[in-house]
Parts: structure tokens; C-alpha cells; sequence
């Protein structure tokens, strides 16, 4: 799911996940603009996380940054987190 590249592990029972974000020192070179994308990324899953991830049995998440745009808005990473969460809760059984 555009711009993130989701990695997660299923538990046998329902915790809290642990989230990991990455964003590729090879495209961003200065720390300023990793810190604030994963600002936004962490603020896009926490206002996300408790309508896709409440009772599953997810152990943890990884959320690997692909985008390219240094200045993404938040809006559009929140719509795109909406929709990766929508997948891992459809993707569990």
C-alpha cells in the first residue's frame, strides 16, 4: 500500500501490536526530514489504530516508508494508513 511497505507478525493472542517505522537514510538524507515523516506516520496510527486493530492478534508491525515526497501531507499518509490497516484486518482470520 503506497507509500508504506507493511511487514507484520500474527500472535496467538489479542496485545497491543509494537510498531516499528523506517524511512530510508538513502533518499532522505537529513534527519529533520525523517523525524518529521515519522511524526506524521506515528500520529496517522494512532488516530487509525483502535477503528482496524482492536482485537486482533497482531504481535507487531513494521511500517517501511517508500514514498518518495519529502513534504507528504498528513492527510494523505492518514488516508493510506486507514487503507493498510484495513488489509491487515481483513487479512487476519
Amino acid at each position: 500500500m503506497y507509500p508504506y511497505k507493511i511487514k507484520y507478525l500474527s500472535a496467538k493472542e489479542s496485545e497491543p501490536p509494537s510498531i516499528l517505522i523506517s524511512i530510508s537514510k538513502k533518499f532522505f538524507k537529513k534527519a529533520i526530514s525523517r523525524n518529521n515523516l515519522k511524526r506524521k506516520i506515528k500520529e496517522a496510527y494512532r488516530l487509525t489504530k483502535g477503528d482496524y486493530l482492536s482485537g486482533l492478534p497482531v504481535q507487531s508491525i513494521a511500517f517501511i516508508y517508500v514514498g518518495k515526497e519529502e513534504n507528504a501531507a498528513f492527510d494523505f499518509l492518514k488516508t493510506r494508513m486507514k487503507k493498510a490497516l484495513e488489509g491487515i484486518s481483513k487479512a487476519q482470520p
